[in-house]
């Protein structure tokens, strides 16, 4: 049971905060222990109480110096609770001390209760020898990391088993990550030597000063209880197996006061047992759908047609799944970008675990190692892995949503057909049946390749004999019936038919791993997402971050190319260049046909008429024809250049400049100014009647503009009000206020 103060978002295991000082849930009368039929024993519940006001108080402290404060609660008996604490700074603790025995398992800590009940948190043993460990209050004390070390029942460290992988030898790229896996190994048997040497430490130092003698030399301690050790060490040895693997010491729980428990060093490490796995890969199948102020809907994709969720079979993963619009205007994404980020796919891992003993139950499983840009979305983050925990009426069956990047074209490949391969190793918590916790490893080989067949999706290493399961390079694709309306679609990985339907629709790459080449006029895509695609009744296109070439047909067509040096041709009609989803301010120039900042850096532009801009402040310059210019948000600067051009502001404190021709300056919101800074002559302006003259202002019209630019000659300017603001220039200028 986890709550969140001062802000501390905790994630999907968050609890609500409560009304108690701190977020601190209240104890509830059929949680105290000793509840009978006949009554409650009233000095448990005043027990139970004083906990709860001693945890209360803590936490209200520790809230009023502005900390990210985490509270953790005891849980239910025989109850679960995994909890994250990556990001607090201080971890009240609504229990005592002494009501838990400390166990270190690798890098996590687990805290055994007599009921069993058991708090897992992950990494914790990291965060406590790390350069800023949280700050540690129980009801009955406060711990610093040496004392809270000094109360570690047990610790149990994993050691680095190497694992076959088919690595190509002359590849510097899997050199690189083979020399990035070695170093990382290092680093953690480092900081997993760092925690064993503070834990003993401590142990040591509290032990003398009970008048009890040292630890035994060996690196090993026994402990009899929570923060209490025996005057002498004595080595026990883990000599029960159960068929080929070695079943590691049973952890107690506290009250078993003569129980002896080993703490291995990382040169004597016991052989970690290992579980098998056998891993089915499923589609994703899950569409999620919002209502949009505009009528429509936002809908998310998830990775496959219905069934292939739990039908492993080839057909069911290569049906293709099916998105359908309504007849408003909506927002349609292939892929679920939660899920399948920028050049991201997401499978399903169905995994059954046959563990070494019948009598271990999985309580956790840590998903760890994952190749660059892979993600567990099911799984909480601890550090660089996932922790998913596990349902206790299916333990030996759970699931994995993976998340992992597909490979960028042109990637290299292996002579098996494989762009990478990796290991998914897994590391389980478990419930031993002798009321304790032990960990359990599995691994498992996958590889990702080309899958144009059911023969492509099964490979058996030739060395090893593993079967390796097989990740699909290209998704199976999508097909998109967007409907009427104007339609926003977010074009996936794989072959996807899109149906824009009636409206002004278009069609963005914007998740696409690679560059995209899209002609609206001649249907023709290639590259990236685009590579398979076919386009039906689609006016508009938008790129990727890379070099995207984008081509418009006979009609009015938007493009926007997005980050990348982009190649931009309206062709026929009249069109526009979009920097909307630019995540700053951009510049672009059609008189010089290319972008100049921004986003918008390394763009070419041929056949545009229209310019549209960020929420930012951007620079945009038309050319010699009727342009159309719209700022947005930010303070911009609009030029029309010669034309009849309507330059909109929108939104910010905006300057336009029509230019040459009859100009209509729209300022938006703000304070915005019509500017004839660039005009070659003299020119006359009244805000408040319209009236205009001089070649450069003959004929413009203004709304919501609040003040004038004049140019380097001789002006007249004209304000509407009295707050009106006017700037001659250089020149003999009359200057008007309202």
């Amino acid at each position: 049971m986890t709550e969140r103060t001062d802000g501390l978002d905790l994630g999907p295991n968050e609890a609500p905060q409560g009304d108690t000082p701190g977020g601190v849930i209240e104890v509830a009368q059929a949680n105290v222990p000793g509840l009978t039929p006949a009554g409650v024993n009233p000095e448990q519940i005043q027990a139970a109480a004083a906990a709860a006001a001693a945890t209360a108080a803590v936490a209200a402290a520790a809230a009023g110096t502005g900390m990210n404060i985490l509270t953790v609660n005891r849980p239910s008996a025989g109850a679960v609770e995994v909890v994250d604490t990556q990001r607090a700074e201080e971890i009240v603790f609504g229990f005592g001390a002494d009501e838990a025995q400390l166990v270190i398992l690798d890098v996590d800590v687990v805290l055994l209760f007599p009921d069993g009940a058991k708090i897992i948190l992950p990494g914790f043993a990291m965060s406590m020898v790390g350069a800023q460990p949280p700050d540690l209050a129980f009801t009955d004390a406060r711990l610093d990391p040496q004392g809270f070390m000094a109360r570690v029942g047990d610790v149990r460290l994993v050691e680095d088993i190497p694992s076959l992988q088919i690595v190509n030898v002359d590849d510097p790229q899997q050199q690189q990550m083979q020399a990035q896996a070695e170093a990382q190994a290092e680093a953690q048997a480092q900081a997993q030597a760092q925690a064993q040497a503070q834990a003993e430490a401590a142990a040591a130092a509290q032990a003398q000063a009970a008048g009890a003698p040292p630890a035994n030399t060996n690196g090993k301690t026994l402990a009899t209880g929570p923060g209490k050790f025996n005057e002498e060490a004595v080595e026990t040895q883990a000599d029960t197996k159960s068929g080929d693997f070695e079943k590691a010491a049973p952890l107690t729980t506290p009250g078993t006061p003569e129980t002896q428990v080993q703490v291995d060093s990382l040169n004597n490490t016991a052989n970690v047992p290992q579980a098998k796995l056998e891993i089915d890969i499923l589609n994703i199948v899950r569409q999620q759908t919002s209502l949009l102020d505009s009528g429509g809907i936002e809908l998310r994709g998830g990775g496959g047609a219905p069934g292939s969720d739990t039908d492993a079979s080839y057909s069911a993963q290569a049906e293709r799944e099916v998105l359908v619009g309504t007849d408003f205007n909506d927002v349609i994404y292939a892929d679920d970008p939660d899920l399948m980020p920028q050049g991201n796919y997401a499978r399903l891992l169905d995994v059954v675990t046959e563990m070494p003993s019948a009598n271990y139950t999985a309580l956790s499983a840590r998903v760890y190692d994952l190749p660059e840009g892979a993600f567990v979305a099911n799984g909480t983050k601890s550090g660089d892995s996932w922790v998913i925990v596990i349902d206790p009426e299916n333990e030996s069956d759970f699931q994995i949503e993976l998340s992992y990047a597909l490979p960028e074209d042109g990637a290299w490949v292996s002579e098996l057909g494989f762009f990478s391969t990796f290991q998914l190793d897994v590391q389980f918590i478990v419930d031993d049946g002798n009321g304790g916790s032990t960990i359990v490893t599995a691994s498992s080989p996958f590889a990702i390749r080309e899958v144009t067949g059911e023969e492509d999706t099964v490979f058996r290493d030739p060395v090893s004999g593993e079967d390796m399961s097989i990740l699909w390079a290209t998704p199976t694709g999508n097909i998109i019936n967007a409907g009427a309306g104007d339609d926003l679609i977010y074009a996936g990985g794989g072959f996807d038919t899109i149906n824009a339907g009636t409206g002004y629709d278009v069609v963005s790459y914007l998740y696409s791993h690679s560059a995209v080449q899209v002609n609206l006029g001649t249907g023709a895509v290639s590259g990236g997402y685009a590579l398979g695609d076919q386009l039906n009744s689609v006016e508009g296109a938008a790129g990727s971050a890379f070099n995207d070439t984008l081509t418009g047909s006979s009609g009015d067509n938007l493009l926007e190319g997005g980050a990348g040096a982009d190649v931009i041709d309206g062709g026929a009609g009249i069109d526009i260049a979009e920097f909307r989803s630019a995540t700053a301010g951009v510049s672009a120039d059609l008189q010089q046909g290319r972008g100049l900042a921004g986003e918008a850096a390394g763009d070419t532009y041929a056949n545009i008429e229209n310019l549209g801009g960020s929420e930012f402040a951007d620079t945009l310059r038309g050319d010699g024809n009727a342009n159309t210019i719209y700022g947005r948000g930010g303070a911009d600067r609009l030029f029309g250049n010669a034309g009849d051009d309507r330059l909109e502001g929108g939104e910010g404190d905006d300057i336009l400049e029509g230019g040459l021709g009859a100009d209509q300056l729209i300022g938006g919101g703000g304070r915005d100014l019509a500017s004839y800074s660039e005009a070659s002559a003299g020119v006359s302006v009244n805000l408040a009647t319209g009236a205009t003259s001089g070649a450069a202002a003959a004929g413009d019209t203004f709304d919501s503009i609040e003040g004038v630019i004049g140019s380097n000659f001789d002006d007249t300017l004209a304000t509407a009000n009295t707050d009106g603001e006017l700037r001659g220039g250089t020149g003999n200028d009359t200057l008007l206020g309202g």
